[in-house]
């Protein structure tokens, strides 16, 4: 198997150019950004109107009680209510963590293979974040990565003011906030060095949407 062709410097200028003027010509179609923390037990989802900054989120399943098949199916179903209303939005969904083990590495990659299809048979475009990403985006770059649950909530409740039930629903408002910034900044918002060059990278390695 050939290896992976290593990005040179000017292959990551031109390849950020052309990414961030795609990502900037589909965001602004877009009227709302949908966060989707995947759990095969507890899915988060966070809604943001970008025209009237309305917002609205929740839990699409809360529980494991039934086999996994039945759990992805309410939670698809839950997806496809929200999208009746949703045509011009963009989503952004929290990519796998390789740090998982056992048979919820499966059902995860189950769950988030069935998420990916829905929204794409929806003509959703939809971006995926990685975990260490999102959490470097909330906590900052000298936050620790074992850094608990429990500090993104608080840290939530510091930066933006506010306050959710469970770290779900929080995960799911880090993952829309994301895409707003990120939004903000190929369209000129400035920010500190460290969040333009995660957003440089973002955009270079993962900056096209899946439409």
């Amino acid at each position: 198997m050939p290896k992976k062709r290593t990005l040179t410097k000017a292959d990551k200028e031109e390849r950020l150019k052309k990414h961030s003027a795609i990502l900037k010509r589909i965001l602004k179609k877009k009227k709302s950004i949908m966060g989707f923390d995947l759990s095969t037990t507890a899915t988060g989802f966070y809604h943001l109107n970008l025209q009237d900054n309305e917002q609205s989120f929740g839990m699409l399943i809360k529980g494991g009680n039934d086999i996994i098949n039945k759990r992805i199916v309410k939670i698809l179903d839950a997806i496809d209510i929200l999208l009746i209303n949703s045509s011009d939005s963009i989503a952004i969904i929290e990519d796998y963590s390789f740090g998982l083990r056992g048979s919820s590495v499966a059902q995860l990659a189950e769950l988030g293979g069935c998420v990916r299809t829905t929204l794409l048979r929806s003509n959703i475009a939809y971006l995926a974040a990685a975990p260490q990403t999102i959490k470097k985006f909330v906590l900052g770059p000298s936050r620790g990565s074992k850094v608990g649950k429990e500090f993104m909530l608080m840290q939530v409740l510091d930066t933006w003011g506010m306050k959710f039930a469970s770290s779900d629903e929080c995960d799911a408002f880090c993952l829309t906030k994301f895409l707003d910034e990120l939004r903000l900044f190929i369209n000129g918002e400035e920010y500190p060095k460290w969040k333009q060059q995660m957003y440089k990278d973002f955009i270079i390695n993962r900056g096209l949407p899946i439409i």
